[in-house]
């Protein structure tokens, strides 16, 4: 018990220090775990699904990198529209962009009746018909070769052959203008048509009743049933040409 009190009586300044720091050490750790429990039950564990979604979440406006807007400007605006080209307006005054104006341009509004500055030309309405009520004796051939039994050779047939009797009546196959009337020889009495396509309607065969200069409208009588001594073979009929731009064309294709 002596050497106690002289222990203390020579160290118990020592001792007095360490006890402090001891519990200084020992409060701290309290404290510090006190305050950490509190928090861990003020704020939740974050749960995986929190983290997957922080981990796919794009960056903020502020977190873009810098380059992006200069290296990828495309010289759109936000509404797609380029820049420095003007806007177009509508008839009504609001903006439209140009494909939608060239279409309401074009096609006009539902149920609009387009005017008449704007409507095609009305080409070729005019009706045809056969110069003679006959049958098709000998039709066109175009660039094939056929042969000709009253001249016994081998020839392209650049017309279309109607029988009919001497002396019936000829009509106009279509409107126009005499262009031409005469004797043709071995072809017999011609009479040529201009319509208003500017193609040539030759008829051969016929002795004609009109004059050159006169307009003459489709169905009109223009003349009589002639002959054609070239093609006596086929019997009587009126051979018909149609010519536009030096090619010879199908009349069974336009007479229909």
């Amino acid at each position: 018990m002596e050497k106690m009190r002289d222990f203390l009586r020579d160290h118990g300044m020592v001792c007095a220090v360490v006890l402090c720091a001891c519990a200084a050490v020992v409060t701290g750790a309290w404290a510090v775990r006190t305050i950490q429990s509190e928090l861990n039950r003020q704020v939740p564990p974050v749960t995986e699904q929190q983290k997957q979604q922080a981990e796919s979440a794009p960056l903020s406006p502020q977190a873009q990198p810098e380059w992006e807007e200069n290296e990828w400007n495309t010289g759109f605006d936000v509404a797609g529209r380029a820049e420095g080209i003007p806007e177009e307006r509508s008839s009504s005054g609001e903006h439209s962009s140009s494909g939608a104006s060239s279409g309401a341009s074009s096609a006009g509004k539902p149920g609009e009746k387009p005017s008449e500055s704007t409507a095609p030309a009305d080409v070729g309405s005019a009706s045809y018909a056969p110069p003679v009520s006959g049958s098709v004796v000998q039709a066109f051939s175009g660039d094939e070769l056929v042969y000709n039994e009253t001249l016994e050779d081998w020839r392209t047939h650049n017309g279309t052959d109607y029988a009919c009797s001497i002396g019936n009546p000829v009509k106009a196959p279509v409107s126009g203008k005499v262009a031409v009337v005469k004797d043709s020889g071995n072809w017999g009495g011609t009479l040529e048509l201009i319509d208003a396509e500017n193609r040539t309607w030759r008829l051969y065969g016929v002795v004609a009743e009109v004059k050159t200069g006169e307009d003459v409208t489709c169905g009109q009588p223009v003349g009589k049933v002639g002959g054609i001594a070239c093609e006596t073979a086929v019997g009587s009929h009126v051979h018909l040409e149609i010519e536009q731009d030096g090619k010879y064309l199908d009349p069974a294709q336009i007479i229909r």
